[in-house]
C-alpha cells in the first residue's frame, strides 16, 4: 500500500513538471514605452510636492498648537495662582473704615435727618429737597404719638 501511494506521488510530480513551461519558452513583457516613464515620473513629481506642501501646512498647524497650549498652560497657572490667593485670604475679614462720630453729621446736606439705631447714626434722605420739611413734620408728628422725645436743636 505504501509503495503504491509513493509511485502515485513520484508519477504526479513528473507530470506536473513536465506541463509546466520552462523559463526559456515564456515571452518577456516588452519594455514599457518612453512616455509611460515619463508620465510615471511626472506622476511621482506631482505626489513629492503635494505631499511636500503638506508636509509644510502640518508643521505649521503643530506650531500653532503648540503656541495655543503653552498660552493656555499660562493661563491655567495664572488661575491656579489666583486661587491658591482666594484660599489663602478666604478666613480674613475686611472691616470697612468708619468716619469718625462727630465728623459724619457735618457733611451730610440739611434735608437729612438724622435717627440713632442701635448706636449707630443713619439718615432719612427725601427724594426732594421741597419734600425734606414734610416729612421732618411728619415723623416728628409720628414720635409724639408713639411718646419718642424730640431731640432738642
Amino acid at each position: 500500500m505504501r509503495s503504491l501511494r509513493n509511485v502515485l506521488v513520484v508519477a504526479v510530480a513528473l507530470a506536473a513538471s513536465s506541463a509546466a513551461p520552462s523559463g526559456g519558452q515564456q515571452k518577456e513583457a516588452p519594455a514599457p514605452a518612453p512616455d509611460t516613464a515619463e508620465r510615471r515620473q511626472d506622476t511621482m513629481r506631482e505626489t513629492m510636492k503635494d505631499l511636500l506642501d503638506e508636509n509644510v501646512k502640518l508643521r505649521k498647524q503643530n506650531l500653532d498648537l503648540r503656541k495655543d497650549s503653552d498660552a493656555l498652560k499660562r493661563q491655567l497657572q495664572d488661575y491656579e495662582q489666583m486661587l491658591k490667593q482666594l484660599r489663602s485670604n478666604r478666613g480674613a475679614v475686611v472691616v470697612p473704615t468708619q468716619p469718625a462720630p462727630g465728623a459724619a453729621s457735618e457733611k451730610v446736606p440739611q434735608s437729612w435727618r438724622p435717627f440713632e439705631f442701635n448706636g449707630a447714626t443713619y439718615y432719612v434722605i427725601p427724594l426732594h429737597d421741597g419734600d425734606a420739611k414734610e416729612q421732618h413734620n411728619v415723623a416728628r408728628t409720628l414720635k409724639m404719638e408713639v411718646g419718642v422725645e424730640q431731640p432738642s436743636k
